[in-house]
């Protein structure tokens, strides 16, 4: 589970961290329900740049299974639909 984060203004960044607390299966943002968080230090400027919340492994384990699920009907997607 992947997100990409949102661009934001140098001046925004420095002023609060980018925060990824959710994640993304089957086809709809999760909460994140890790409660650890892992922070990101900007090396240029030392100031937290971004906060996020790693998978548990039940939530890995959901993901999994809903990729699973979805597995067939993408295969029989046409390249052209799936973007």
């Amino acid at each position: 589970m992947t997100a990409t984060p949102t661009v934001r203004s140098q001046e925004t960044a420095e002023k609060r961290p980018y925060r990824l607390g959710e994640h993304h299966v089957a086809g709809r943002d999760v909460p994140a329900a890790g409660g650890r968080e892992l922070r990101r230090i900007d090396p240029a400027t030392g100031a937290e740049a971004a906060v996020v919340v790693p998978a548990t492994a039940e939530e890995v384990a959901a993901a999994v299974a809903a990729a699973e699920e979805a597995r067939a009907g993408w295969r029989r997607t046409p390249p052209g639909e799936r973007a």
